[in-house]
């Protein structure tokens, strides 16, 4: 609350300056405090007023992408980015973004591209490696997932993200103990983060809890319905307690995109 606060401040001062004498650069300003507030809908006005003044505007372009990406709008997401690296194909920033979207969307393939470029630019680009990382635990290869993340994390040591990251990879490898210890770091670090909590619920899960697996699926849910696989954890858990009529009610709200197992949709017919 207080950092929202902060914005919220923020957010008022930038509105008495823009009523003074409207500036491109106040309403960027004002579009990233709406931002960081979740307030999308004003944020994307702000952008947008700052691209009919100047359309080349590269952090204006960015910031576009990153509310897309927020809203789960992948596809227009990746076409802002697209359109900012053509403008700067020098900061591995852009890159990231965009394979990191790319792996959202499982399109593995120009995900590892982007994020490979983004390491040729600069190979101690921490968040390129954690990334690259989860594209390789996503398509099995937990060797080459431990080796990057293990790299991000020399590069920025204790960082939460890539803590809770390494938990998840440990979670894929089955070695429950070792993502609990990463998991539990993490949220000690970010309380906040909803993908710490998302990956605490697995690790219940395969505890065999999924009575404590549901609540953290639901408490990710209630504060970012944004966070990957939430809603579809929250399915397994629901199944792993025999309670299918409340599992087919959640499945039927999933996007398809999220990829329910096939035959828990047929079971829900």
């Amino acid at each position: 609350m207080l950092f929202r606060s902060r914005y919220d401040e923020a957010i008022s001062w930038y509105d008495k300056a823009i009523a003074a004498g409207a500036r491109p650069a106040w309403y960027l300003n004002r579009a990233n405090a709406w931002y960081e507030n979740k307030a999308y809908f004003n944020a994307t006005a702000d952008v947008e007023t700052v691209l009919r003044a100047l359309p080349d505007t590269i952090p204006a372009l960015v910031l576009r992408g990153l509310i897309l990406a927020r809203q789960r709008e992948y596809p227009e997401a990746i076409e802002w980015f697209s359109r900012a690296i053509e403008k700067d194909s020098l900061n591995p920033e852009y890159m990231v973004n965009r394979g990191t979207l790319y792996y959202y969307m499982r399109r593995y393939e120009p995900s590892r591209e982007d994020l490979n470029k983004a390491l040729q630019l600069r190979p101690d680009n921490a968040e390129a490696l954690n990334a690259l990382a989860m594209v390789y635990s996503e398509t099995g290869d937990q060797a080459s997932a431990y080796r990057l993340i293990n790299q991000a994390l020399e590069v920025s040591p204790r960082h939460p993200h890539y803590l809770n990251n390494r938990g998840y990879i440990h979670l894929q490898s089955g070695k429950t103990d070792l993502a609990d210890a990463d998991i539990t770091a993490s949220m000690v670090i970010d309380p906040d983060n909803p993908w710490v909590y998302r990956n605490r619920g697995i690790s219940y899960l395969r505890h065999g809890d999924p009575v404590s697996a549901e609540r953290m699926f639901r408490q990710v849910l209630a504060s970012d319905s944004s966070v990957e696989k939430a809603a579809w954890y929250l399915v397994e858990s629901l199944i792993s307690q025999g309670r299918r009529s409340d599992a087919c009610a959640l499945i039927r709200l999933i996007p398809a995109e999220d990829e329910v197992p096939a035959d828990w949709r047929r079971g829900c017919r």
